[in-house]
């Protein structure tokens, strides 16, 4: 189905802006920071279900632990080549 245009903008946004993304969008929606929050795991978890790595952006709000504060794309893998 792919991403609308909307969710691609977030994404794209939230990589550049990081935390302050969240409150960008929140305010340009008219929306709550954990709505914004909520669209954006939405929209990484299409992502990962059509097998496209998500754009590294923080998921969860600062100070929430370091093992949970960005989403990152996992390591490529070689396809055809013997390591």
């Amino acid at each position: 189905m792919g991403l609308s245009e909307d969710q691609k903008a977030m994404l794209r946004l939230l990589a550049q802006r990081g935390e302050q993304g969240y409150e960008d969008i929140a305010a340009l929606k008219g929306l709550s920071v954990e709505e914004v929050r909520d669209q954006a795991r939405a929209a990484v978890r299409q992502l990962e279900d059509e097998g496209l790595p998500p754009p590294a952006i923080p998921l969860e709000p600062s100070g929430a632990g370091p093992a949970a504060t960005e989403q990152s794309a996992p390591p490529a893998k070689s396809a055809g080549r013997a390591e």
